[in-house]
């Protein structure tokens, strides 16, 4: 469940097992099964060209895209069942959609679980540290483009939105989403 400013997702392993993941905007912090456990939320915002002394080869469209900032939030967490891996890195997701950032649910599972069996279920079972992050990069068109209701604005759209980390040396940077949808927003981040 979502709301403007938070989320809970609840996760049942095959067996019947379930894992709660709650999160409120602007907390450092996410709650695991009734356990606290630290997220990173960092945005490294690009500074806008000023020289206009360059040749423009080509004039761009409006919808052009043009980088804006990578955003991540990070997360380290313990993890000993495939549920909670997948519950950690969706949550963390989720964390990223407060901010407009959106996956669908059964690529976040198929693309964990891919990856996880990689790494073994025994390995995971065993209960080792998962480090990791959701990175995301944003961009706004170059122009202001129509909303449709007689208005211009910058459009915004995230783009190559990736899930990385580590559980026992075994790496992980697993593409989610390339490209996302463009909307409209006064204030990006």
């Amino acid at each position: 469940t979502k709301t403007e400013d938070s989320f809970k997702i609840e996760t049942v392993e095959e067996n019947n097992e379930v894992h709660t993941f709650t999160y409120t905007k602007g907390d450092d912090y996410m709650m695991i099964d009734g356990e606290k456990v630290s997220v990173e939320i960092d945005y490294e915002v690009e500074k806008e060209l000023t020289d206009s002394s360059s040749p423009k080869l080509l004039k761009a469209s409006a919808w052009t895209p043009k980088y804006m900032s990578t955003g991540s939030v990070k997360i380290s967490k313990t993890v000993k069942t495939l549920g909670t891996l997948v519950g950690v890195i969706g949550g963390t997701i989720s964390i990223a959609a407060l901010s407009g950032v959106t996956i669908a649910t059964s690529t976040i599972a198929s693309t964990v679980g891919h990856w996880a069996s990689a790494v073994g279920l025994g390995t995971i079972a065993a209960g080792y540290a998962f480090n990791g992050k959701i990175q995301f990069k944003q961009y706004r068109t170059t122009g202001l483009v129509s909303t449709g209701y007689g208005k211009k604005l910058y459009a915004f759209r995230f783009q190559d939105v990736r899930a990385i980390g580590t559980l026992k040396g075994k790496k992980m940077d697993k593409q989610l989403k390339s490209v996302g949808s463009w909307f409209f927003n006064s204030k990006p981040y």
